[in-house]
């Protein structure tokens, strides 16, 4: 994926991710005053990010703030992953870096209890 296809994913996203939080903002207080909205919803929003966000290597400066962005996504969603040095992974895989190395596991959402 060329460099320019990559800033532009990343600046859709930004907006994506933007107008996500501006819809559950507004979505709450609609909430609160009993109006109903069927059309876009903050998780609609959320999905189409990361249909297109997911499709971006985080790089740079993007790195720690991504990291954070989908341990909240995941930890929203219920999805069980861990982080290590490559990125979010399934829970399943969690075993295999259990038995090889453990501290290559730097993160955990939604873990079984």
């Amino acid at each position: 994926m060329s460099e320019k296809k990559r800033s532009e994913f990343s600046q859709k996203a930004a907006a994506l991710v933007d107008a996500s939080y501006r819809a559950g903002f507004r979505e709450g207080i609609n909430h609160i005053a009993g109006v109903v909205s069927k059309r876009i919803t903050p998780m609609t929003l959320l999905d189409r990010f990361v249909e297109l966000y997911g499709e971006v290597p985080l790089a740079g400066t993007m790195i720690a703030p991504g990291h954070q962005l989908w341990r909240d996504y995941y930890e929203f969603c219920g999805d069980h992953m861990i982080r290590t040095d490559e990125g979010w992974e399934p829970g399943e895989v969690k075993q295999p870096y259990m038995d090889s190395d453990p501290d290559a596991i730097l993160d955990e959402v939604n873990a079984p209890q």
